[in-house]
């Protein structure tokens, strides 16, 4: 376990008479004219997003709300095994006592679900789930606004069978990286928690001095605390943040639910479906933009002795399991798909499939590169005449502290000027700071002309002054060199404090180089602003509206 005490002790801003936040947006198209705000947004998404006629073939719904008409009457058309579903979910908030009572509308035929799925990250990690469950949110009620007759349960896909733990094991806490260590391998769904306990307490001793950031860490704490594993902590922790608005979290890991994909990943195994349509789609669009996901001949993971461990087409009529001695007749296999669907796990390429196949679902919310890969897999929904979704961008949003709006304030800094480059804005700070500096040139040649007078006057009554009064010159002029570097060394320190106070307002916004809501934590900022910060970040969020939206933090 990686020791915050090991990188000094953790400085805690003070949340004291905070009074709320000030919302501004920034558009796509003011983003695109800055250096850094034009590679949020990759030229899938914006050509996604504007309509572009060339991808029509690859979803079947645009991102708008005149959409969910159709998509909810495609929907209802298929067969979805809905008491299945509320029967795992259920049983999976056995042990949560407030359980979302929309569970139960999951068995109802006019209900629907709104979905994201995000890995199962330690303290919920980067900020941009909580965004994506907020989003998520929020479309469910403004869809419920817009047909009160239908229900509308948000969810949220936990990523129980991914098998990365180094994407999960860590969250940042103020600049510095918080690290759980335990042996990978497994679906880090599976995996035990009993290793968070060494992270928590390293926390506290960091933590100690603030009553508020410890209250904070005790909710996190209770979500790990007695857990069989990583899914069911997660479950805990998103449950006791945003489960008051309705938010259903489930782990698909199951086998009741498998038992409903059982055909699709018999199908992977025999002929390679999905290989082939989805490599319709990435050979013509990766002529234009670059794309995160390549198929493979089989799609499906084997789970196995506390590891996932991915298949493919060995020789012969052989399936081998990548990276084991493991290898099945696929006849064997398929029987073994047949009774234990619990022990094989769709990759990225199948896992919208299988979400698809399992819930009433009509949109599913994701981040740029989701939205890309999700425009490949058109082929292979239609193939398993499964409805593809509507496929809606998550909200991304900035938040500024009162430190970082009063060097915007002081420095005279716009919106747009938070994402063009650090270096030029520095540059041009200190350039215009420059203009402002006391030049004593002019004061240097007025002194030099009034001792010329002088040693002129002195001559004229007494031609042995002529000495004394240029000594006295030099030394009045050495007085002024003395000042002139007093002066300059003044104003070194004064731009070196500017560069350091510009440079750490855009750090704040890129730390490290990556954009604030992929690196800063929601534990971060729940400690900053406790958890009313939830409710302002929902309030501002816009499913409808792509726009980046600005947090400033106002005090009294």
């Amino acid at each position: 376990m990686h020791n915050p005490n090991n990188q000094g002790q953790l400085r805690l801003p003070s949340i004291k008479d905070r009074v709320g936040f000030q919302v501004d947006t920034l558009t796509i198209a003011e983003l695109d004219l800055t250096k850094r705000g034009k590679q949020l947004f990759p030229q899938l998404l914006k050509d996604y997003l504007s309509g572009d006629s060339s991808l029509e073939a690859y979803y079947q719904y645009p991102p708008n709300i005149n959409s969910f008409s159709a998509a909810i009457t495609n929907k209802s058309k298929e067969v979805i095994n809905r008491s299945v579903l509320a029967e795992v979910i259920k049983k999976q908030y056995s042990d949560i006592d407030d359980a979302p009572s929309n569970i139960s509308l999951l068995t109802d035929a006019n209900t629907f679900t709104v979905t994201t799925g995000h890995q199962l990250c330690l303290f919920t990690g980067p900020l941009y789930l909580c965004y994506k469950l907020l989003t998520v949110i929020n479309l469910t009620e403004q869809l419920k606004q817009q047909f009160p007759d239908k229900n509308f349960v948000p969810l949220y896909w936990m990523a129980s069978e991914d098998h990365d733990f180094e994407e999960v094991n860590h969250f940042h806490l103020f600049g510095k990286k918080v690290t759980w260590e335990a042996e990978a391998g497994n679906a880090v769904g599976r995996m035990s928690v009993d290793g968070v306990s060494d992270v928590i307490t390293a926390l506290k001793e960091q933590l100690q001095s603030d009553e508020s950031a410890i209250r904070v860490l005790s909710t996190f704490e209770s979500a790990y605390s007695n857990q069989e594993n990583l899914a069911n902590a997660t479950r805990a922790l998103v449950h006791g943040l945003f489960g008051h608005y309705g938010l259903v979290v489930l782990d698909a890991d199951d086998a009741a639910l498998k038992k409903s994909f059982v055909k699709v990943m018999k199908a992977e195994v025999e002929g390679q479906d999905s290989m082939h349509a989805m490599n319709r789609a990435y050979t013509a669009l990766s002529k234009s933009y670059k794309l995160p996901v390549k198929s493979r001949d089989i799609n499906l993971f084997y789970l196995h002795d506390d590891k996932r461990s991915r298949l493919e087409i060995g020789e012969g009529d052989k399936v081998n399991v990548v990276d084991t001695d493991i290898s099945f007749e696929k006849n064997e296999c398929l029987q073994m798909i047949e009774s234990n669907p619990e022990n094989f796990s769709p990759n990225v390429v199948l896992r919208p499939l299988y979400q698809e196949m399992v819930l009433p679902n009509l949109a599913y919310i994701g981040g740029p590169s989701e939205i890309a890969y999700w425009l490949e897999l058109k082929g292979i929904f239609d193939a398993n005449e499964v409805s593809f979704p509507v496929l809606m961008p998550r909200n991304s949003l900035l938040i500024l502290g009162t430190g970082e709006k009063k060097r915007m304030d002081q420095f005279e800094l716009s919106k747009t000027d938070l994402f063009s480059d650090p270096d030029e804005q520095v540059k041009s700070i200190v350039s215009q700071l420059s203009k402002d500096e006391l030049s004593i040139a002019t004061e240097r040649e007025e002194i030099s002309a009034i001792y010329d007078k002088l040693v002129t006057q002195a001559k004229a009554v007494d031609a042995s002054l002529e000495r004394s009064v240029k000594a006295d010159a030099a030394r009045a002029l050495a007085q002024l060199d003395k000042l002139e570097k007093k002066l300059a060394k003044a104003a070194k320190k004064t731009n070196q404090t500017t560069i350091n106070q510009v440079n750490k307002l855009f750090e704040s916004i890129f730390p490290v180089g990556v954009f604030q809501e992929r690196y800063e934590s929601l534990f971060s900022q729940l400690i900053r602003y406790d958890f009313g910060i939830i409710d302002e970040m929902k309030e501002c969020i816009e499913p409808f509206d792509s726009s980046l939206k600005i947090l400033s933090e106002v005090k009294g």
